[in-house]
């Protein structure tokens, strides 16, 4: 049975219900919803929640939260807090709290610190980040995050995502999937379907 309804463009093939709704971009694919919204881009894939936000970039992956804001750049990873605001360089890592302060170069617990203005090289806890102005590089955890304004390059969980404003591409399970506003591409299950307002392509 497949079943075309051209309000939210609801299909169902070989016992599968696929459901595009053109406002939030919902489908739902082998048990499996993944719903695609357009403000926060939300994405929920195999019972984990990864949702996009494009006002303080706040990932939860795996029942770890990491959230990315870009005004004081906070990190959460773990359980473990990293917070690096732009103003005093402050970081704390391990329970352990590290304050830099670019007025008076502060400098805690036997480490040699390079500050500099809105930026620098620290180096701790078998750790090596770079922080920049509203994005930089981290690595922590085994894991190389690039964070950039309104988008970035996050990879974890054996995944590589590449989050854009409105959009973007994201791949997991072995699927790739590239949601625009309104419209899209989206393949999976050996099937190719166009997706269309009041219309579409379905193969």
């Amino acid at each position: 049975m497949r079943q075309f309804s051209l309000n939210n463009m609801v299909v169902i093939s070989n016992g599968t219900m696929r459901q595009f709704s053109l406002n939030n971009m919902v489908v739902i694919s082998n048990g499996t919803m993944r719903q695609f919204s357009l403000n926060n881009m939300v994405v929920i894939s195999n019972g984990t929640m990864r949702q996009f936000s494009l006002n303080n970039m706040v990932v939860i992956s795996n029942g770890t939260m990491r959230q990315f804001s870009l005004s004081n750049v906070v990190v959460i990873s773990n359980g473990t807090m990293r917070q690096f605001p732009l103003n005093n360089m402050m970081v704390i890592s391990n329970g352990t709290m590290r304050q830099f302060s670019l007025n008076n170069m502060v400098v805690i617990s036997n480490e040699t610190i390079f500050p500099e203005q809105y930026g620098g090289h620290f180096k701790w806890d078998n750790e090596t980040i770079f922080p920049e102005q509203y994005g930089g590089h981290f690595k922590w955890d085994n894991e190389t995050i690039f964070l950039q304004q309104y988008g970035g390059h996050f990879k974890w969980d054996n995944e590589t995502i590449f989050l854009q404003q409105y959009g973007g591409h994201f791949k997991w399970d072995n699927e790739t999937i590239f949601p625009q506003q309104y419209g899209g591409h989206f393949k999976r299950d050996n099937e190719t379907i166009f997706l269309q307002q009041y219309g579409g392509h379905f193969k």
